[in-house]
């Protein structure tokens, strides 16, 4: 624990450190409240990458506050829409991740990733 009270946490993937990560956070929290090493009745902070992320109970529910990242359009890597095997009407990046807007719910219901086209080159999503 920091003097201020928070906790660094940081997130890794078998090969790269992420800016992000909300399950592991909530479990984080989790753990903090049922070890009884926060009282549940305190708010869990974390000093993270993406800044500083707060988890709080309401009863058996626990509410994340996440940074808002604003989207800005751009024209998605075509290995994007080859993975994602749909077509898009708009496409938008922040910092961590890529925003796809499709037609209707039936083309999210209908979605087929490529997993293997999207596993064979990590990098191609993040241009």
């Amino acid at each position: 624990r920091r003097d201020d009270g928070a906790y660094d946490l940081r997130w890794f993937t078998p090969t790269v450190e992420v800016d992000l990560c909300g399950h592991a956070t909530l479990a984080s929290a989790h753990v903090l409240w049922d070890e009884r090493i926060l009282p549940a009745s305190e708010h869990a902070r974390f000093h993270t990458k993406s800044g500083e992320l707060t988890a709080w109970r309401e009863g058996e529910t626990i509410r994340m506050d996440f940074p808002s990242e604003p989207v800005v359009e751009s024209e998605g890597p075509a290995a994007l829409a080859e993975a994602l095997n749909v077509p898009f009407s708009f496409a938008g990046k922040n910092r961590m991740d890529w925003l796809v807007e499709v037609a209707d719910e039936a083309v999210v219901k209908a979605v087929a990733p490529s997993c293997a086209r999207s596993s064979r080159s990590p990098s191609a999503a993040s241009s």
